[in-house]
């Protein structure tokens, strides 16, 4: 859905973003210390589609949620 409204065009549709380094004990760890190093936190850039995901994928959790409560 959100690719209707999001052009896909490499480089152009990213932002900034500061993301803080997952705990050590993760499956990943390795690679996210090869990309945070000793810092807890680092700016890093996400394409536009995935931070608007994060953002308003809230709401469609409450939308399913009182879904789920009210029967029609």
């Amino acid at each position: 859905m959100l690719l209707t409204i999001h052009e896909i065009d490499g480089d152009n549709n990213q932002i900034e973003r500061i993301w803080h380094r997952p705990q050590e004990t993760s499956t990943n760890a390795t690679k996210v210390k090869a990309v945070f190093g000793n810092k807890s936190k680092k700016s890093l850039p996400i394409p536009i589609v995935i931070d608007d995901y994060n953002h308003f994928m809230g709401g469609v959790d409450i939308a399913d949620q009182l879904q789920g409560y009210y029967a029609i």
